[in-house]
């Protein structure tokens, strides 16, 4: 069915007098009466009042989560003494939004793998979990290790933090790292933010104890610490370390 503009501005008064004899909310009518008018009017960047204002200020906001894989595997094992990445990257990024009341706009995972040659345990276990990711719809980035190093990781979440915001497709940026090495994208980030006139909120998610040398998040970011309490709800249970290599 279409509605008119001026139909479905009737229809709301309409419903919300009925509604306010029930002592019901007046947003609760843009939760059950929202044709595609009122969403293309309330993604509008151009400021609402009325209705259309309450719908934007109660639409949830999508969250873009960016995880770097080695960096979260290390400060949860400062932090908790957890000697794998047992992790689940989707569990987290479900809960962070249920802390924060935004919506799920998609996860991103970035890791260094090292080569089979290198450290067969870890190769097999990379590549087994990151399969599970891929099958979950995550997107996924890896980067060979070698000699111990990890390269090119940062630069990569840099570069897709700046090409989503050009893009304009989250409302917040989220992402699981202290490497203070991405503060310079998040700087360029809330640039693209202030010329398209829509702000993006960014935050930084770690792991945190007592026992963590580093208790800061990237700088200019919002730092949302994780204890141990909801990390061990988050944990993948399935099973990606492999049987002993046959000699």
């Amino acid at each position: 069915m279409c509605y008119r503009p001026g139909q479905f501005m009737c229809s709301l008064h309409i419903v919300h007098i009925l509604l306010t004899l029930i002592k019901c909310p007046p947003i609760i009518i843009l939760e059950f009466i929202c044709p595609p008018f009122a969403l293309r009017m309330a993604s509008s960047r151009k400021p609402r009042t009325g209705y259309f204002f309450l719908f934007r200020r109660y639409m949830k906001k999508k969250a873009a989560f960016f995880f770097d894989g080695q960096n979260l595997f290390h400060c949860a094992k400062e932090a908790f003494g957890y000697e794998f990445p047992n992790y689940d990257p989707l569990k987290l990024a479900e809960k962070i939004c249920e802390l924060k009341d935004w919506s799920l706009g998609g996860v991103r995972f970035y890791t260094g793998v090292p080569e089979e040659k290198d450290h067969y345990f870890m190769h097999y276990f990379w590549s087994q979990k990151i399969r599970r990711m891929k099958r979950q719809g995550l997107i996924t980035f890896t980067r060979p290790i070698r000699h111990g190093k990890e390269k090119g990781i940062d630069i990569r979440i840099a570069l897709d933090m700046v090409r989503m915001a050009r893009h304009d497709n989250f409302d917040v940026v989220v992402v699981f790292s202290q490497d203070q090495d991405l503060s310079e994208a998040v700087d360029e980030v809330k640039d693209i933010a202030r010329l398209n006139g829509k702000p993006i909120h960014i935050a930084s998610v770690y792991p945190l104890s007592g026992g963590s040398k580093n208790r800061r998040g990237i700088n200019h970011t919002e730092w949302i610490p994780v204890d141990k309490t909801i990390y061990d709800a988050c944990i993948d249970h399935n099973e990606y370390r492999p049987s002993p290599k046959p000699k």
